[in-house]
């Protein structure tokens, strides 16, 4: 027998905030209402909740505010960020905070139950190695060709030659292996025959477009972590990648070089600590 889900809304419009609670019972969820940021944290404390469904314009503590907190505490919740401005800064900062979906209002049922169905899927787990799958590829490569088992693969998807190539030199290292593709089809050539730990692609390519790419990695490598670069960075362009690429970050290309290469970093050294790797002698190598 299945459990009930419970979603906690936070959200200070009350006539918004209860038609949303009936879209939930009907969805098949239990949900919790409350007004305020304050009201949310201590239904925390008492509550069994397992998704929050956010809304980022609250009066006392605001959206932003309570989700930095809760995973500053380590309460790694699910939740599905709302709001009805969809600004690029809300889409990044939310983003930042680990929230796991955004829904611009207003929307659709259909919509909630799909983020709500995204939030709640099993997470799944870096692995310490390769998939089997990718360790028979890795087994097609001559040796003395790949990256070794210590090191992290990156893959740099830009049709700029000299943007993708500075960047992989400075990100090219003892603990870093960087591969190269000037188009979405060649990234897959790659990704076909080597395992990748992290692609980080360009949305604007040849052909198709980086968070088409990034969808196709998703589906077909779900551990390669996923990272989108774009020159303008549109609001509806971060949601999608948010939603339907699950990417670990997007960075503005307007940012310099060395800021770039140091967002990359820090990714890498998260999902190396999340494997269990001496993640101090990857610090040491940036410096």
């Amino acid at each position: 027998m299945s459990v009930t889900k419970t979603v906690l809304v936070v959200d200070d419009n009350a006539h918004f905030a209860e038609g949303l609670s009936r879209w939930l019972e009907l969805l098949g969820y239990r949900s919790l209402l409350c007004g305020t940021g304050e009201e949310a944290l201590v239904a925390l404390q008492i509550e069994p909740i397992d998704a929050l469904l956010l809304d980022l314009r609250l009066p006392g503590i605001q959206g932003h505010t309570l989700l930095r907190s809760l995973w500053r505490s380590k309460r790694l919740l699910p939740t599905v960020v709302m709001s009805g401005h969809g600004s690029v800064s809300d889409v990044i900062t939310a983003f930042r905070n680990r929230a796991v979906d955004f829904l611009q209002k207003p929307f659709r049922m259909e919509e909630l139950s799909a983020a709500l169905d995204r939030a709640l899927e099993p997470r799944q787990a870096l692995p310490a190695r390769a998939t089997e799958e990718n360790h028979a590829l890795a087994e097609q490569i001559p040796d003395g060709e790949g990256p070794s088992p210590a090191q992290t693969t990156v893959l740099l998807v830009d049709d700029g030659a000299r943007y993708r190539q500075t960047l992989a030199s400075a990100l090219q290292g003892e603990h870093v292996h960087v591969e190269q593709a000037p188009s979405g089809l060649h990234a897959l050539q790659i990704l076909e025959a080597r395992p990748v730990d992290l692609i980080v692609t360009e949305q604007a390519l040849p052909g198709m477009e980086g968070l088409e790419l990034l969808i196709t990695v998703r589906r077909r490598w779900p551990t390669t972590s996923r990272l989108l670069l774009t020159e303008y960075p549109r609001a509806d362009l971060l949601i999608n990648a948010v939603n339907q690429a699950r990417i670990v970050k997007a960075l503005s290309k307007r940012l310099s070089t060395n800021n770039v290469v140091a967002e990359i970093r820090q990714v890498i050294y998260e999902r190396r600590a999340a494997e269990g790797v001496d993640v101090d002698l990857l610090a040491a190598a940036a410096v």
